[in-house]
């Protein structure tokens, strides 16, 4: 596991925000709405595609446009923690959690 540096999480983060996902979104509400179509067929056609359309709208003029904004933002510069530092990542019941500790805390392990 590399060492990582809180500018290296945070690089991370704009890459992931910064990630076009909305061609990739629109084929996943298409099959969304496949599906609706043939589990309840007394959805009109007209009523679908227009729910397609006003998402598609939304998505290509508000998000795609942050996603640009978000992948024009200067990086950090990366730098990494001096050996015998880590970033630390778990579960904590609730989502993923994360903490800068020292790298002999998993010198052993429990059993």
């Amino acid at each position: 596991v590399p060492r990582l540096s809180a500018p290296t999480i945070i690089n991370a983060f704009f890459d992931i925000l910064s990630y076009d996902w909305v061609a990739r979104g629109l084929k996943d509400l298409q099959f969304a709405i496949d599906s609706l179509r043939k589990k309840l067929p007394f959805i009109p056609f007209e009523k679908l595609e227009n729910m397609y359309v006003l998402i598609k709208t939304f998505l290509e003029e508000n998000v795609k446009q942050r996603m640009d904004d978000m992948s024009k933002i200067q990086r950090a510069e990366v730098i990494l923690q001096p050996p015998g530092r880590c970033v630390h990542f778990y579960r904590d019941g609730n989502g993923v959690s994360g903490q800068i500790m020292e790298c002999d805390f998993f010198d052993s392990i429990e059993i």
